[in-house]
C-alpha cells in the first residue's frame, strides 16, 4: 500500500563548514508499506483511508522527538477517515467511519480498534471527517473530563454556555475566525506582548479567568499565571513555545491555589479512549451533523504533497484544520 514515509538527509558539507553542526532535515516522501492486518484478539476493523488530519505531533514526532507508544504503528497520523474494508461487531464493509489512532493514519489502509471509530454522517466530507477525532475529542476531554483544537474548545464552550470565552491568536483573521464561532473576547497576543494579563482582567471584570486552556508552555507561563483567577485550574496540553522555564516563580501558584494538570488523549489507555469515543458519539456528533457545530478546514492536500500540508502547519499559516487526502488505492 502507498504510504507516507518520514526521510532524513543529512545537512550539507557546505552547511557545516560554515555554520557548524546541523541537523537533518526530514521531509515526507510517498512510499509504500506493507498493509495492516487486523487483529481480531484486539477487535480491530480495517478501514481504507480517503482522509487523514495533520497535526502538530506529527510535525514533532517526523522529527524523532515524539515517538509513538509502543506497539503503534511507526507511520503519522493520529486520525482517518475512510471506508471499511474489513467488518467488525458494529461496522460492516462499506461504512464510512472517522477512527482516533495511535498512528497510522498516512497511509492507504490502517487497522484499528473498533471502539475508537465513529460513523460519518452523511452531511460530512471524509476531509471534515477526519478532521474530528484527535482535534474534538482533545477539546472535549479538555472541557468535559479535565475540567486545528482552538476551533473545536471556542464551539465547544458554547455548546456548555460557559459564559465568558477568551479566545487568543497571532493573527486578526484567526481572531475574526474565533469571534463567528463564539468567544465572547478575542486577544492577539502579539498585537499585546507584554499587557496579555491585563486585557484577561478586564475580560473578567479583575477576576482573572477559572479554566486556562494552554498549547503554548513554558514560553508564556509568565503571563498565563497572572491570568488565573483564585483556586482555577491550568491544563497544559501543549509545549509549542517549549517545555523548560529558567528562573520560573511558582508563588503565584500557592497565592492563588492553581492547580496545574497536564493532558495528552495519545497516552491514556485504550479503555478511556474508547469511552471518550462513546460519550462524544452521543453528545457532539449529532451537532456536527446537523451543523450546529462546525468543522473548520483549512486546506486540504493530496498525500503526495505532505510536505507542503507541514510546512502550512510549522509556519502557522492556517486558519482551521489541514488534511491530506488519498485518491482511488493504485497497485493494491
Amino acid at each position: 500500500m502507498r504510504a507516507v514515509l518520514v526521510e532524513a538527509s543529512p545537512p550539507s558539507r557546505l552547511h557545516a563548514a560554515t555554520k557548524g553542526a546541523a541537523k537533518p532535515a526530514f521531509r515526507l516522501v510517498l512510499g509504500s508499506a506493507a498493509k495492516p492486518t487486523p487483529k481480531k484478539e484486539k477487535k480491530e476493523i480495517l478501514i481504507q483511508v480517503k482522509a487523514a488530519g495533520v497535526n502538530r505531533m506529527d510535525l514533532l514526532q517526523k522529527r524523532g522527538k515524539y515517538p509513538p507508544p509502543l506497539g503503534a504503528s511507526p507511520i503519522l497520523g493520529p486520525e482517518a477517515a475512510g471506508i471499511v474494508a474489513s467488518s467488525g461487531n458494529r461496522f460492516r464493509e462499506g461504512d464510512r467511519v472517522m477512527a482516533l489512532l495511535l498512528g497510522g493514519g498516512y497511509a492507504e489502509y490502517v487497522a484499528v480498534e473498533e471502539g475508537l471509530c465513529m460513523p460519518i454522517p452523511d452531511s460530512l466530507s471524509f476531509a471534515q471527517a477526519a478532521a474530528i477525532p484527535e482535534n474534538w475529542l482533545t477539546a472535549y476531554q479538555l472541557l468535559h473530563f479535565v475540567a486545528g483544537v482552538g476551533t473545536a474548545l471556542v464551539q465547544l464552550s458554547s455548546l456548555l454556555a460557559i459564559p465568558t470565552v477568551i479566545a487568543s491568536a497571532g493573527s486578526d483573521e484567526k481572531l475574526r475566525l474565533c469571534r463567528a464561532l463564539g468567544a465572547t473576547h478575542v486577544i492577539n497576543y502579539r498585537a499585546l506582548e507584554g499587557k496579555f494579563a491585563e486585557e484577561v482582567s478586564k475580560a473578567t471584570n479583575g477576576d482573572g479567568a477559572d479554566l486556562l486552556l494552554d498549547p503554548v508552555g513554558a514560553s508564556f507561563m509568565k503571563e498565563n499565571a497572572k491570568c488565573c483567577a483564585v483556586d482555577a485550574s491550568w491544563v497544559l496540553y501543549g509545549g509549542l513555545g517549549g517545555v523548560k522555564v529558567p528562573e520560573f516563580d511558582f508563588q503565584p501558584f500557592f497565592a492563588k491555589r492553581i492547580r496545574l494538570l497536564a493532558s495528552t488523549l495519545r497516552s491514556q489507555d485504550l479503555s478511556y479512549r474508547e469511552m471518550l469515543v462513546k460519550s462524544f458519539e452521543v453528545a457532539v456528533l449529532p451537532k456536527l451533523a446537523d451543523g450546529s457545530l462546525k468543522v473548520i478546514l483549512d486546506s486540504t492536500y493530496p498525500a503526495s504533497e505532505a510536505d507542503q500540508a507541514h510546512e502550512r502547519l510549522e509556519t502557522n499559516a492556517n486558519c482551521g484544520k489541514v488534511v491530506l487526502t488519498f485518491d482511488e488505492p493504485v497497485g493494491l
